[in-house]
C-alpha cells in the first residue's frame, strides 16, 4: 500500500501570487524530513538548501551587528567632535573609565564543587524506548517492508540494552549498599 500525500499550497505560490518565503531552519529542517520520508530527492535538496541560506542569513545578521556596534561607536565619538572639543574629552574620559564587566566562573565550578549532592549522569547510557520507532513509521508511509523490519529490530535491541543496563544498575545498587554496610559494621567494632 503506497501512501500519497497531497500538500496544501506549493512552495512557491500562496493564493496565486508569487511568494518568496524568508528562509528559515526549521522549515527547512521539516521540507527535508518530507523529502527524506517520500523518497523525494528534490524535495529533500530543497529543504538543505533553506536551511544553509537560512544559516548564511543568521551569520550575515551577525556580522553586520558586529559592524554596526564598531561604527556606532566610532561615529558617536565623532559627532561629539562636531559639537566642540570639551565635550569630546570628557566623552573620552567617560569611555576610559568605564568598568569593564566580566563572568566569574571560577565561583560556580566553586559552589559545583561544594553542592553534596552525587553526579548522577552513567558512564553509559542505554538509547531511549522510542530507538528505530522514526525508521519503523517511515517504512510504514513508504510501503518499505524492509525499513518496517529493521526499525522494529532497532527498537528490540534497543529494549534489550536497557534492561541490560538496568539489571547492571541494580547490581551496582546491590554492590553499593552492601560496601556501605560492611564499612558501618567495621566502623561500630572500631
Amino acid at each position: 500500500m503506497k501512501l500519497e500525500i497531497e500538500w496544501d499550497s506549493s512552495d512557491s505560490s500562496r493564493r496565486g501570487l508569487p511568494y518568496n518565503r524568508k528562509a528559515s531552519t526549521i522549515h527547512g529542517w521539516v521540507t527535508k524530513m518530507r523529502g527524506t520520508l517520500l523518497d523525494n530527492e528534490s524535495v529533500r535538496r530543497r529543504g538543505i538548501r533553506e536551511m544553509k541560506d537560512a544559516k548564511a542569513i543568521r551569520e550575515y545578521k551577525r556580522k553586520r551587528a558586529a559592524e554596526r556596534r564598531a561604527r556606532g561607536q566610532s561615529s558617536s565619538l565623532f559627532s561629539f567632535g562636531c559639537f566642540g572639543g570639551s565635550s569630546s574629552r570628557q566623552r573620552s574620559k567617560k569611555h576610559g573609565s568605564r568598568p569593564v564587566m566580566r563572568r566569574d566562573t571560577s565561583s560556580r565550578s566553586q559552589s559545583r564543587k561544594k553542592s553534596e549532592e552525587p553526579f548522577l549522569h552513567f558512564p553509559h547510557r542505554a538509547k531511549p524506548p522510542h530507538h528505530g520507532h522514526g525508521t519503523r513509521v517511515a517504512g510504514h508511509i513508504t510501503g518499505n517492508k524492509v525499513l518496517v523490519a529493521k526499525g522494529r529490530a532497532m527498537n528490540e535491541q534497543a529494549m534489550e540494552e536497557r534492561e541490560r543496563e538496568r539489571q547492571r544498575r541494580e547490581r551496582q545498587k546491590r554492590r553499593d549498599l552492601h560496601a556501605m554496610k560492611q564499612d558501618l559494621l567495621s566502623d561500630e567494632c572500631v
